[in-house]
Formats: C-alpha cells, structure tokens, sequence
C-alpha cells in the first residue's frame, strides 16, 4: 500500500470513530471555567441556541445564569451567548446590566455592543435612552458610522429626549459632504425623527432637502410626507424641479393637502411628457381637497393634453373631491365608456360615487342628467340608475329599452337584466343580446 493511501485511510478511520462517538452521545461538551454557567448541554457561551427545548425549570434556572454572567462580564464569548438567551426569554431585570456593558464597551460597533443594543430595543425599556443619547454623542466624529444600531434604538424607544442629540448628529453629518461614510447613521436618524413625529425636527429636515446627498434628501422627503406639515410645502416645491426627486416629492405635495401647492402643480402637469409623472401629479391634486383642485381637474380633463391613459385616474381624482360639480362630469364619463368597457368600469364608477356622495345626491344628478340635451350623459345616467339598484326606476328602463334608441335601449336592458326584476329577467337578456348586435 502507498504511503499516501495508508495516511489517508488513518485519517478517515479517526474521523469516522469520532463522528460515531459524537452520534452515540459520548461526546464530552468542555467546562468553561466559570463552572456557574455550565448547563446539561455544556456552556452557555459554547452552546448557540440554549433556550430551545429548556423545561420551565430549566429556563428559569438559565435566565438566572445568564443574568449573573451579564453583570460579573466574565468574557466577550459568554456575554453574547447569555443576551442571545435573554432575548428568547426577555426579562426587565436585564436592562442595567446591558446599559453597562455599553457604557463600558470600548469598541462602540463591537459584536458585544450591537446584540446588547438590540436585546435593549427588544425589551423596550426607556431607562435606557439617556445612556444611548451619551454614547451616540460621545460617536459624533469619525466613529459615527459604528452608531447605526444605537441610532436605530432611539427611533424605537419613542423618547423625545433623543429628538435634540439626533438633530446635532446629523447636522454633523451633513456639513461632512457627499464624502463622508456615515454606514447610513444620516439615512437612520432621518427615520428616527420621523418615528418620534417632534416638531422640532421640523426646521433641520426641510434643511436637509438642500444637502447634497441623495440619500438623505429622498429620506428626508419620506419624513416630511409623515409630518405632512404646510411649512414643508415651498422646499418641497423646490426639489421637484429636479427629475430624480419629482415624483416623491409630487407625492408628499398630495399627502401633505395644503393648497399652496396647486398653482404649482397644475403647471407641473402640462411641462413633462403626458406620461412621464402626470399619472402622480393628477393623484396629488386629487388629494388637496378643495374647489381649486375641482376647476384645475376639469380643465385637465376637457384638454387635449390629457393622454386616454389618465382619463381613468382623472375621473377618480374627480370623485375623490366629493364636490356635487364633478358629478356630470364623471357621469358622462361613464356613459361614453360604456360601449367599449361595458357595464364593469361603470360598476367601478357607481362604487366611488357611493363613498363620496348619498344616494339622494346621486339620483337627484342622474334624474337632471336624465332631462338634459347630452347624449353621452344621459347614457351614463341610464348605466347608472342600474347601479342604484331601486326597483322605482324599473319602468323608466323598461320604456327606454323598448324605444327606438338602440344604444340606450341596450344599456337600459343590460341595466334590467342587472336589476334582475322578475317578469323582466328573461326578457331583457333578449333585448340586452338584441341591441348589441
């Protein structure tokens, strides 16, 4: 036998005997030094996942452990298994000792530092906020980038304590420029000030719509949209005017709803391409409820510059104004899609109108719409008595169905057949198939 074969034949042979003898359950877990922690599995440092499968004594036993090895610190290794354990079973009695070992860890991104932080957010305590407020203030420089999870923190305790200490580190942050490595700490605190929603904060992320980092513009425009606050609307304006931030920014014009904004966004909506953000500036201005939305609306809607594409989103932002001008408007709408989309984009119509406006409301705008000279209006009207579902309106859409009208006899019968009368069920699915033809 060559040398070589006869080694590696050794070598398998003595890992195959200890794979058996680990299956077999002979093999020995090592003590630890710290002989308090051992548990029938071994150490809780050498051991990941402890908590699974502990009996009820067992897992008070261990969280005791674990809580002892959290405040004597006996070693990196023990620490971060005895929090992995308390974050399975949290207990407030963990709260002190974790603050300390942050205040104590010299290394602000270490392993340690970034599961204590998390184990902290986890159990939710507010004791915890001053010492993270220090540590992130004593980061402010070239280790600010290591703070990221004690920034995350923060946001999640909801303390307003940290609003001020946030503010100061991002500013920092941003006087640095487009340079400057920050891990996203800058992208994080944004987010914390929105969660926390202080006013105060207000000011630095309008501010912050002029860095000149991309990240921390589009974060700030996401906040402003959550404080949804009129001082916002002029720096909002501003940045839309530049093509990467327009639509996001559109957007937040819409949430935020002050009419301050309309005069800009109406001319918004004729200076791009029909396609390009049009669908999100009518959506906006459908948002900002008020009679100047309804005028700019229908003028968008009567001009040639509204591609078919945003007929639909129109009419929506339309119905949305729940103003009683839009109604023959969007009536009409209805009734001049009909023949092509048939009765499901009315059904669609019927349910916003309902949302927005009473029945009364509607029937009294279909009744005049009924009387009016318009054709594609009076359709629409008629599609729509159908969707009210009222049995009064029967014999009016029995005689229209039977007139010489064709296309409104057509839609008056779909509309019985709809209604599902009775006497009339067979028949109108006769005039419905007829009058198509």
């Amino acid at each position: 036998m060559k040398p070589n074969m006869l080694i590696f034949g050794l070598a398998y042979i003595i890992l195959f005997g200890n794979f058996v003898e680990l299956f077999a359950g002979n093999a020995a877990f090592p003590k630890s030094g710290n002989s308090d922690v051992f548990t029938p599995r071994g150490t809780i440092a050498e051991v990941p996942g402890i908590g699974d499968g502990i009996t009820e004594n067992g897992q008070a036993e261990s969280i005791e452990q674990a809580l002892q090895i959290l405040i004597t610190k006996p070693s990196d290794k023990e620490i971060i298994a005895a929090i992995d354990l308390i974050s399975k079973y949290p207990d407030l009695r963990a709260v002190d000792p974790l603050i300390n070992i942050l205040k104590s860890e010299p290394e602000i991104g270490s392993t340690k530092a970034h599961k204590a932080a998390q184990l902290l957010g986890q159990l939710g305590d507010r004791r915890a906020v001053q010492p993270l407020i220090e540590i992130l203030l004593n980061a402010k420089g070239k280790t600010v980038w290591k703070a990221k999870e004690y920034v995350v923190l923060l946001g999640k305790l909801g303390d307003t304590r940290a609003v001020l200490p946030l503010m100061e580190v991002l500013s920092y942050i941003a006087d640095q420029g487009e340079r400057f490595t920050d891990n996203g700490v800058g992208y994080d605190i944004i987010d914390a000030l929105a969660k926390l929603k202080d006013k105060r904060a207000l000011p630095l992320l309008i501010q912050m719509l002029r860095t000149d980092r991309p990240g921390l513009i589009e974060q700030a425009i996401a906040a402003l949209d959550v404080f949804r606050d009129p001082a916002a609307v002029p720096g909002l304006i501003e940045i839309s005017s530049r093509p990467r931030y327009t639509m996001r920014a559109v957007m937040s014009l819409g949430h935020i709803g002050d009419p301050a904004a309309l005069d800009y966004l109406e001319r918004l909506l004729y200076r791009y391409e029909p396609k390009k953000y049009s669908y999100f500036i009518v959506t906006a201005i459908g948002e900002i409820r008020c009679e100047q939305s309804v005028d700019i609306l229908l003028r968008y809607y009567a001009s040639p510059s509204m591609p078919l594409s945003n007929e639909g989103v129109t009419i929506g932002a339309l119905i949305d104004q729940k103003n009683i001008r839009v109604l023959k408007p969007v009536i009409k709408y209805a009734g001049i899609n009909y023949g092509c989309r048939d009765s499901f984009q009315t059904h669609m119509i019927d349910h916003y109108l309902r949302r927005s406006f009473s029945i009364a409301e509607l029937r009294s705008i279909i009744r005049e719409c009924l009387r009016g000279p318009d054709k594609d209006t009076r359709l629409g009207a008629i599609a729509l008595l159908a969707e009210l579902g009222e049995a009064q309106d029967v014999s009016f859409l029995k005689g229209v169905a039977e007139s010489d009208d064709t296309v409104a006899g057509a839609i008056a019968a779909d509309s019985l057949y709809t209604l599902k009368t009775g006497e009339y069920f067979e028949v109108t699915r006769y005039y419905s198939r007829c009058r198509r033809q």
